[in-house]
């Protein structure tokens, strides 16, 4: 069975995915274009308009409960983490937002790592001076 892809073609807007295609002519006289696809669009695909494909979406990230996302961390590194703000590393402005990091984390009942605030705030761990995670830490605790 062949798939096609059919879409506006002035801007790529997708306008219809199937087995069943109008001719050329139709298509062409309603300003659209169509292109055969391999197979069906996957379930973790969504259609690019400006490149006129489908292109993989990455997994959604995790929920977590606070404990189970504390649990991504060693002890080393969450010790390194709660000490932080009252050590010498880093700047006083880094070692302040450590801090509101860590009392972000005690007020939530889950942390969702697919938040960019979340990834931001994760990131920013693995870049303060002296860091308490390392940056590659960083990466693999966002998932």
């Amino acid at each position: 069975m062949t798939w096609y892809a059919v879409y506006r073609t002035s801007d790529g807007e997708l306008r219809s995915v199937g087995t069943v295609l109008a001719s050329p002519e139709e298509l062409s006289a309603a300003g659209l274009t169509a292109v055969q696809l391999a197979d069906q669009p996957a379930q973790n695909s969504r259609w690019d308009q400006a490149t006129r494909t489908f292109v993989s979406v990455p997994p959604a990230k995790a929920v977590l409960s606070k404990a189970d996302f504390i649990d991504k961390f060693t002890d080393t590194e969450w010790e390194a983490l709660i000490g932080y703000p009252n050590g010498t590393g880093g700047t006083a402005a880094q070692r302040r937002r450590v801090s509101a990091i860590i009392e972000r984390i005690r007020m939530l009942d889950v942390v969702d790592l697919n938040l960019s605030r979340t990834q931001t705030a994760i990131t920013f761990l693995g870049s303060v001076g002296t860091p308490p995670i390392t940056p590659a830490r960083a990466i693999e605790i966002i998932g």
